[in-house]
């Protein structure tokens, strides 16, 4: 798996769109799952980046087309349209000042795949605008997403808003400040905290077996 989340960096620091996808059906043939090639490849590949821009190795241009890149590839995972039928809604969204979002798309990947509706706000809401449409929309789930620590007062600002909606919305937290903290402390003990897709993907099978089991 090594090699191929060090030949993904190359690529994604090219920002070469058409060897992306050849990496993509490659791997793919090698019997990696959507989730797997996401949580363990993907986003391997993001920190990589990550370390090489802390240090000064690569420019935020650099960056940027990576991410761009990576976003490609994320499209070309995404499931296909479910049949039409009634579906639990989710909104999702990085919390103001949070810049990165190709977590929460990967995010958005698994709920649909688990038949969710979803609406994904991208980066840096601010926690008003965070608000409104959660109450303008009315979704089932509003989840958030977080990676850096001094933003953690918006974080707690943007969940107590929007657990006070007279729809009392199910809140979720992600991104990765929930795998290097323990932030039950700090939220509300309702809220659900996911640390990685694979977290996210048990959870919502668990609320998919639940909510079939409320139509028996």
């Amino acid at each position: 798996m090594q090699n191929l989340i060090n030949d993904l960096t190359k690529i994604l620091l090219e920002g070469d769109w058409f060897k992306a996808e050849d990496w993509l059906e490659k791997t793919k043939s090698l019997g990696y799952s959507p989730i797997e090639i996401q949580e363990d490849i993907i986003k391997a590949s993001m920190y990589n980046l990550g370390r090489f821009w802390e240090k000064n190795i690569i420019s935020v241009a650099d960056e940027h087309l990576a991410t761009i890149t990576a976003d490609f590839l994320l499209t070309r995972l995404q499931p296909a349209p479910a049949p039409a039928a009634p579906k639990p809604l989710a909104m999702l969204f990085c919390i103001e000042g949070e810049e990165h979002y190709i977590g929460l798309k990967m995010s958005a990947s698994i709920l649909r795949a688990n038949g969710w509706e979803v609406k994904m706000l991208g980066s840096n809401l601010p926690i008003d605008h965070a608000v409104y449409f959660a109450r303008k929309w009315k979704p089932e789930l509003v989840g958030m997403s977080i990676s850096i620590s001094t933003l953690l007062p918006n974080l707690l600002k943007c969940e107590e808003k929007i657990r006070a909606l007279p729809h009392q919305p199910m809140t979720l937290i992600g991104g990765r400040l929930v795998s290097l903290y323990n932030l039950e402390s700090h939220i509300d003990k309702k809220t659900i905290l996911v640390s990685d897709l694979y977290d996210l993907e048990r959870w919502a099978a668990d609320f998919s077996k639940e909510e079939a089991i409320k139509q028996i």
